[in-house]
């Protein structure tokens, strides 16, 4: 049976905190090749919402920001500008993930993890 692993996690000046449930425990991170993921160099991993706690309400200082369909929703701390997540707009579409990008997590050291590549940049937009 997979373990799962809590992860602390939160944007640079601290205004944006969480906790992230995965199963299996954290051993890879997805590059995504999108335009706004190779920009922003999100490392993605896909938690169920239910499986992330944001602390004291702190996603709601989350900004959106979107593009192309404008189905998909890019968020980010508006006071230090960190990239914290991605998310559809409808919270039952893609299954109910978030696409959280694992840079945001505490004691992670991301390079020592595998990475898994997602053509993104190629893929139809939801």
């Amino acid at each position: 049976m997979a373990t799962s692993k809590t992860y602390d996690g939160g944007c640079h000046c601290g205004d944006v905190k969480f906790k992230a449930t995965l199963t299996p425990a954290l051993d890879e991170r997805t590059v995504l090749s999108c335009s706004i993921c190779s920009i922003n160099g999100y490392l993605m991993v896909y938690p169920k919402r239910k499986d992330v706690a944001f602390e004291d309400g702190s996603d709601a200082k989350l900004k959106p920001y979107t593009f192309a369909t404008g189905k998909l929703e890019h968020l980010f701390c508006p006071t230090c500008g960190t990239s914290v997540m991605g998310r559809p707009k409808d919270p039952t579409a893609m299954g109910g993930i978030l696409a959280l990008n694992t840079r945001t997590f505490k004691d992670v050291d991301v390079d020592k993890l595998e990475k898994k590549f997602h053509n993104g940049r190629d893929q139809p937009l939801p």
